[in-house]
């Protein structure tokens, strides 16, 4: 099962003080503290971690067909490896994995200047082609005509997308719902989807 999540870093330090007492406590477990206080870059390593869980989170939800309820140390960040491209290309990519409740999620994670993007997949889930993509100044509809457009260049015109009775989005062919997933995120000046065909 596949999740996505996006953190637009303005947005992120208008809306939250992560330095405040007590915050790190809630969200992390100690040694995903660790990682936080011995980076360069503790404001991006914290939103790496988070995008990391939500991602995570939303994936699992829709593994278990669960009521969204979040508990973010449940889902612990065992491996992280982060490429240092950073300074030629002006963004990095780092892999990971998170445990949670005995199921193991690969990420893949890009991170800008400006947000950190990550996907999420069940390591037994096998899929195929994989498409993630990050627009900028969204609306919630036109992350929608985005994918949709994605998804009609690749198969047909002939999908929709609805959220289930769980608000999970789900992609159906006239009343039949399809094998194929969608992971929508948004945040501040950023959306993105992530679509497995």
């Amino acid at each position: 099962m596949i999740g996505n999540d996006i953190v637009d870093f303005v947005q992120a330090h208008k809306d939250s003080n992560w330095r405040r007492r007590g915050w790190l406590d809630k969200i992390f477990v100690p040694e995903e503290q660790k990682w936080i206080e011995n980076t360069d870059n503790p404001d991006h390593m914290v939103w790496l971690l988070w995008s990391m869980k939500e991602a995570v989170y939303k994936a699992h939800q829709r593994t278990l067909q669960y009521a969204p309820r979040y508990n973010p140390k449940s889902f612990v960040c065992s491996s992280l490896a982060t490429t240092n491209s950073f300074l030629k290309t002006g963004q990095s990519q780092s892999k990971g994995r998170i445990y949670t409740a005995g199921y193991c999620y690969e990420t893949t994670s890009v991170m800008t200047t400006d947000f950190v993007h990550t996907t999420a997949c069940l390591t037994t889930f096998l899929i195929g082609k994989k498409v993630a993509k990050v627009i900028e100044n969204p609306k919630t509809t036109a992350i929608f005509t985005n994918a949709k457009s994605h998804l009609a260049n690749e198969m047909s015109n002939k999908y929709e997308f609805r959220k289930d009775t769980l608000g999970i989005p789900q992609i159906f062919e006239g009343t039949n719902k399809t094998p194929f997933l969608i992971s929508l995120s948004h945040h501040g000046r950023f959306g993105s989807y992530f679509l497995t065909l």
